[in-house]
């Protein structure tokens, strides 16, 4: 990768200089190389949506057109969808110069390799305000491009939707007895710590969750969040919905084939990087806002909804066993160790402030 595009540089593109003068200042480059080449460059890029997802209309709103804006429209992306569950294949296309860019969530990649899905979210780890911080302060950028290294593309963070319900459920759980043989959908470190706890959890492609569901196919579904899983539809079919544990920050990722990256001039590098980082923060405040008014739905169209959190006694053994799940990975490559070490730390350091900032500030203003 050209020294100019540096890493470590992309952690500060968003500042306010930057949001104020690097659009201008790329416009006037960026005019003076195509004048010398007379080409425009096409991009194309590939996710994976499944029907209650936004990322389509997000990216278009904005990723889209920030790229053509801050390279004065010398380099363009066109979209192209993906079915839901299509991230492993998608990968293997961007590995294979099919396209050029890809839009994913590393937690469906678990199966393949554990240790991409850190750069996602484990369970009971960072919220996202901190995961944010770690990942463009304190290291976390440079140990995802390692990480990706061998899959010959680079990541970056592609917007993070905040933190993932416990999900829904058609019985209350009052006890870790009550998920001994309940049938649940389920993905990543969460399927692996429900399977230890006796549940019989299965892959569901998720625009298939809902039929499943009413099919009485499997008995639950975990994680999702009111904006991406169609909750009305779920509530009318469900009893319970429950908070969250398995997924405290869901990271999406931007990324590209390497190639097609580093044979792009300098300008228009540092055009994708700064619209790509200033586009994962519009889909943060835009996921954040759906969730707001898709709640606010839920809670008026369905008032008979209990929406709990597992008990004590469940969260504790939910916890127990997600870190028993956390350390073998840690324990697989020495890749993975960095990953792991490196997130608990900054976690142990940063939980301080959130807990004396944000939530003291939420525990006394009930």
């Amino acid at each position: 990768m050209k020294q100019s595009i540096s890493f470590k540089f992309s952690a500060l593109i968003l500042k306010l200089f930057a949001l104020l003068f690097i659009p201008c200042a790329l416009m006037s480059i960026t005019q003076n190389s195509v004048a010398q080449t007379g080409k425009a460059i096409k991009w194309k890029m590939v996710i994976a949506e499944s029907r209650n997802d936004h990322f389509q209309e997000i990216l278009n709103q904005s990723l889209v057109k920030y790229v053509s804006e801050f390279s004065n429209g010398k380099l363009t992306i066109d979209l192209s969808i993906k079915g839901a569950s299509q991230e492993q294949k998608i990968l293997n296309g961007l590995q294979a110069q099919e396209f050029q860019m890809a839009h994913l969530s590393p937690t469906s990649l678990y199966k393949s390799d554990p240790g991409l899905a850190l750069f996602s979210s484990i369970p009971f780890g960072m919220i996202s305000t901190e995961r944010n911080a770690w990942l463009y302060e304190a290291g976390g950028l440079d140990l995802m491009q390692k990480a990706y290294a061998k899959y010959n593309v680079y990541t970056f963070p592609g917007g993070n939707s905040g933190i993932q319900m416990g999900g829904w459920f058609n019985k209350q759980i009052k006890s870790r007895k009550d998920l001994k043989g309940i049938s649940i959908a389920s993905e990543g470190i969460a399927k692996t710590v429900f399977t230890e706890l006796g549940a019989n959890t299965v892959t569901v492609a998720s625009d298939d969750l809902l039929k499943a569901l009413k099919n009485k196919t499997i008995d639950a579904v975990s994680g999702g969040s009111p904006a991406t899983d169609g909750g009305s539809e779920f509530a009318a079919i469900t009893k319970y919905y429950y908070t969250g544990w398995n997924e405290p920050s869901k990271e999406r990722q931007f990324f590209i084939e390497k190639k097609a990256f580093d044979a792009l001039p300098s300008e228009l590098q540092l055009a994708m990087t700064s619209a790509m980082r200033l586009a994962a923060y519009d889909i943060y405040t835009y996921m954040t806002h759906l969730n707001t008014l898709k709640l606010s739905e839920l809670k008026q169209n369905h008032p008979e909804l209990k929406i709990y959190a597992f008990p004590r006694d469940v969260m504790r053994v939910l916890r127990r066993n997600s870190a028993k799940e956390v350390l073998s990975i840690q324990k697989s490559t020495p890749e993975a160790d960095k990953v792991i070490s490196s997130i608990k730390a900054y976690q142990k350091q940063v939980r301080l402030w959130t807990q004396i900032g944000d939530q003291a500030y939420l525990n006394n203003s009930r």
